[in-house]
């Protein structure tokens, strides 16, 4: 039914009167006009049956009365007005009493979820209680609506302040999300870097792989979704690690230059306890007695010859051994694989003066 009605009636006196009814649900009220039939022309009439849903009540002709009527009285209609009219009444009267508690029960319903948007408003991270108590709330308003408890209207504005609910949900829980994306990435770059640091200091692990390792880490890191901090943090320790491979490379060079150097002075040595022997043998072979048969001397002779051959051979890669051990023992002498051309200055171009004993 309308909010408007009108209908025929009699006042107090029995005098026939044009009755017009407005509901103002919101403030619990009736409006009540009341106009003498005999006052009033049939045009005025006949456009207040017509066209009451378009009258301005501030057009309505005078003489009129106008009654407040609370709809908390028992009854739509004061005793002094009656109406032969009374299933239109009846009905007006049922179904504006139904709407009046429809619309305080649609505005509890709009403090509460108002109260719900204060919570909301007031998160800092997503709830998931208060996503499920915003949910609950949606089928509330589905049911009451299903059950006619609230109309069509009511419902959509209420359904449209949920929504504002559920969009500052959304936008906390892909907060949340990107955070924790984040986290997850900082989490896996982190872990990746100290594993292949782990594998630096372990020191038995293929520094080439390591170098590749390194530099598919920073490509994703580039890549990846990190905050300003853990981006910084990422980027410092990728360099640690990098300065740890430099550092590692190196100390592989040195142990490795170390370890030709000790093969070399141990040859060297054993070399020179070579020569030594041989030394002897040739002395001992100068001083026997050369007499003998020709055969004797012959074989001497070709003793010494290999003596003296041996003796110049092993002198020859004595004094390339000693050569080589000199450049590792430099201690100016860059590693091999990591040697620079570095041009002299003028101070460093100093002419040898010849040795005067030479």
């Amino acid at each position: 039914m309308k909010d408007k009605i009108v209908f025929w009636g009699q006042d107090e006196k029995e005098n026939d009167i044009l009755v017009a009814l407005r509901l103002r649900a919101n403030d619990n009220k009736v409006d009540i006009w009341t106009f003498q039939k005999d006052k009033h022309p049939e045009t005025f009439v006949d456009k207040m049956f017509q066209n009451w849903d378009d009258i301005n009540p501030a057009e309505f002709e005078q003489p009129y009365l106008h009654i407040e009527r609370d709809m908390s009285q028992p009854t739509l209609l004061p005793d002094e007005i009656r109406t032969k009219s009374t299933e239109i009444v009846a009905r007006a009267e049922t179904e504006w009493v139904f709407k009046v508690l429809s619309m305080k029960f649609a505005a509890e319903l709009d403090a509460e979820i108002d109260a719900l948007h204060t919570i909301i408003n007031n998160l800092k991270e997503y709830d998931h209680e208060v996503w499920v108590t915003t949910q609950a709330f949606w089928e509330k308003i589905s049911d009451k609506f299903r059950g006619r408890d609230i109309n069509k209207e009511q419902s959509i504005a209420l359904r449209e302040k949920l929504n504002g609910c559920f969009s500052k949900l959304k936008d906390l829980r892909k907060a949340e999300r990107f955070e924790e994306e984040l986290q997850k990435n900082a989490d896996k770059l982190t872990k990746q870097l100290d594993e292949q640091i782990a594998y630096i200091k372990k020191g038995d692990a293929n520094l080439g792989d390591i170098f590749d390792a390194l530099k598919a880490i920073q490509d994703e890191a580039k890549e990846a979704r990190l905050s300003r901090e853990v981006r910084t943090m990422v980027r410092d320790k990728t360099n640690e690690a990098f300065e740890l491979l430099r550092e590692e490379r190196k100390n592989i060079r040195s142990r490795r230059q170390d370890f030709r150097v000790k093969q070399l002075q141990e040859t060297i040595e054993k070399l020179k306890v070579s020569i030594q022997r041989d030394q002897q043998d040739l002395e001992y072979q100068h001083n026997r007695n050369k007499m003998g048969s020709q055969l004797e001397v012959q074989l001497r002779d070709a003793k010494l010859n290999m003596l003296s051959k041996a003796i110049v051979s092993k002198e020859a890669r004595l004094a390339d051994m000693q050569r080589s051990l000199d450049e590792l023992l430099q201690p100016t002498n860059p590693p091999i694989g990591e040697q620079a051309t570095v041009a002299s200055s003028p101070s460093d171009m100093v002419e040898e003066l010849p040795n005067e004993n030479a």
